[in-house]
């Protein structure tokens, strides 16, 4: 890309809220050279115009790094800003003309935030750059409109901590002080916290685990050390893991079972209930632990290709493929109860050891429980297409599941869809693109053995169309 391609109204910033042992803090950029006599501001958040031919999300991440060397952060969009007067002095103007050699007019700018701690490395890295990092409660004059961003940023962090309390972690070291959190907190919330109830509080939190380490070398008295265990956090309040255990108990008629249920704080009686509702005959596939993550290993004793069937219904399309591929290993994935006891049924009457069945939520399995890296082949066949509008929020495949789907297929692994719904088939097509972690593999019938679903030779005995997609994951 040269400079003339840069587009001249459209620009993204990006606000790095970071913490080390004085406080929170924000990322600036320096100007590099200063004229004398010079009025405007000499600080501003990494940002930059765009290309005309760039994504948003790529924009950002090309700034961040062009400006501070990172790479890693996950960078979150969270406001556009678009008043006229942004650019309102002449000196802020001047700099952005010249770091792009066009002209500014009215100027939009998309703003991306990040939450880090501030670590030796980080810090190494920044020295290489002309950038600091500047106390949230004693920033300088800022370019642009940049202190107000900055203010946005804070509020949504202070919302974001308030409804999941694990973010604040990601900031932290890894052991970590009570004081450290605590002081955390209070840049965070900008109040004071009471000491005694605190540590109260941090003792009676379970993902809080205490280590046997102190401070050393400190001129006062030593502190206890502690850390962020995120996996009892996941287990007992993590809101996508409590929605995925309620979904597999829909089905269950009693109020008083379903209340202890969805209170979730008893994680061994939900894993134990767990095994005992699902038929335990093989081939059903019962996880010791609904909490952890598996590898195909642990599910058929072996290694070898290893397909999954996402919401395999009677199992039709399932015990097929398995019969015809003995070398490779499928798992089909089914919610209701009824279904995995008869496809288990009819696996086992056919004598097939290469198929199991695991009721389980399609995207709870792939987002938590399954280890990542390991599908050869996804198969995603005739979903529920939820036509009307408002209840397209419930269709499996949205923008933030694309990446959940491409870190659970291996190297070179495949997601096979089929529907016969064109507005879905073209939702999906839409969300493949735009995520570009895939490209279109070739598809014609008959090319492999595909054996056809109950539903599909229904559908076109009636003369009706079938849409299909073999998307490829890119490296």
């Amino acid at each position: 890309m040269n400079r003339q391609a840069f587009y001249p109204h459209l620009s993204v910033d990006c606000v790095l809220i970071g913490f080390d042992e004085e406080g929170l803090k924000i990322l600036l950029v320096e100007k590099t050279h200063v004229e004398s006599g010079h009025t405007g501001a000499i600080s501003k958040l990494p940002g930059d115009l765009i290309y005309e031919d760039e994504e948003l999300d790529a924009a950002a991440r090309r700034i961040l790094f062009d400006m501070t060397g990172m790479s890693s952060p996950h960078l979150e969009h969270f406001h556009t800003f678009g008043s006229p007067s942004r650019i309102k002095n002449p000196a802020d103007r001047e700099w952005v003309e010249a770091s792009s050699g066009r002209k500014i007019g009215r100027l939009v700018t998309v703003a991306y935030m990040a939450m880090l701690r501030i670590s030796t490395k980080l810090r190494k890295l920044m020295e290489s750059h002309k950038t600091r990092w500047v106390p949230v409660d004693d920033l300088p004059e800022l370019a642009f409109d940049h202190r107000d961003i900055i203010e946005l940023a804070l509020e949504r962090i202070r919302s974001a901590v308030k409804k999941e309390p694990a973010l604040i972690y990601d900031m932290l070291p890894s052991k970590f002080t009570a004081l450290q959190r605590r002081r955390l907190n209070e840049e965070i919330d900008g109040k004071s916290m009471d000491v005694r109830n605190f540590h109260k509080k941090i003792a009676a939190r379970p993902y809080i685990v205490q280590l046997d380490e102190k401070e050393e070398g400190v001129a006062h008295r030593a502190a206890r050390y502690y850390r962020f265990d995120r996996k009892i956090y996941n287990r007992l309040y993590c809101r996508d893991c409590r929605r995925a255990v309620r979904a597999h108990f829909l089905e269950l008629p009693c109020a008083m079972l379903r209340r202890e249920l969805f209170s979730f704080d008893r994680v061994r009686f939900v894993t134990h209930l767990m095994r005992t509702l699902i038929p335990m005959t093989e081939p059903a596939f019962i996880p010791e632990d609904y909490f952890g993550e598996l590898a195909p290993s642990e599910i058929f004793g072996e290694d070898g290709p290893f397909e999954v069937d996402l919401g395999c219904g009677d199992g039709g399309f399932l015990l097929q493929m398995a019969a015809h591929y003995p070398e490779r290993r499928f798992l089909g994935i089914e919610r209701l109860l009824g279904r995995v006891r008869g496809v288990c049924s009819r696996a086992a009457s056919r004598g097939l050891d290469n198929v199991k069945v695991c009721r389980v939520e399609s995207r709870y399995f792939l987002e938590w429980l399954l280890r990542p890296g390991w599908i050869s082949r996804l198969h995603y066949l005739f979903p529920d297409p939820w036509p009307k509008e408002r209840h397209h929020k419930n269709r499996l495949i949205q923008d933030d599941f694309m990446p959940v789907l491409h870190r659970s297929l291996a190297a070179g692994g495949e997601f096979l869809f089929k529907t016969d719904h064109e507005e879905y088939f073209l939702w999906v097509l839409d969300r493949a693109e735009r995520c570009g972690l895939f490209r279109r593999g070739n598809w014609e019938e008959g090319d492999f053995f595909y054996p056809k679903t109950d539903f599909q030779l229904q559908w076109e005995s009636m003369g009706k169309p079938t849409y299909f997609a073999r998307f490829i994951k890119r490296q």
